[in-house]
């Protein structure tokens, strides 16, 4: 539970810091052609982050899976016996 709540929270500081960004570009008083090139390197910036973000979240994913595969397995073996086990498993991966 605690690791979705750090989620969410670092999921909304980087849509706030977005906006405020989006924001800041919007209300200062530029010319549209740097403009233009402000909301563009900006969007850059914003598709690097989610990238990365989605990146870590990616591997987090991986490795809890094959952690809770791990734990599943020595559950099954204790369940229905190692020779059981070798024979027909309960799941596919």
């Amino acid at each position: 539970m605690e690791t979705k709540n750090c989620g969410l929270f670092f999921g909304g500081l980087f849509l706030g810091g977005l906006l405020g960004g989006v924001a800041a570009l919007f209300f200062a008083p530029k010319s549209g052609e740097e403009l233009r090139s402000d909301v563009k390197h900006q969007g850059d910036r914003a598709l690097g982050e989610a990238k990365k973000l989605y990146s870590e979240a990616e591997t987090k994913a991986k490795t809890l899976f094959e952690d809770a595969k791990h734990v599943l397995t020595g559950a099954q073996e204790k369940v229905l016996g190692s020779r059981r086990f070798e024979e027909e498993p309960l799941w596919e991966a």
